[in-house]
């Protein structure tokens, strides 16, 4: 999910490729950007 992200990929379609909805992308998205970076 996060490579996807870092690629520029929409939630949506993030969502689509790993089989979840796209509002527990939003949420790993932004746990990411708090601890990953």
């Amino acid at each position: 999910m996060i490579l996807f992200a870092s690629e520029g990929w929409q939630n949506k379609d993030i969502a689509v490729e790993v089989g979840l909805d796209r509002r527990q992308v939003a949420l790993w998205r932004r746990e990411c950007q708090k601890f990953c970076v």
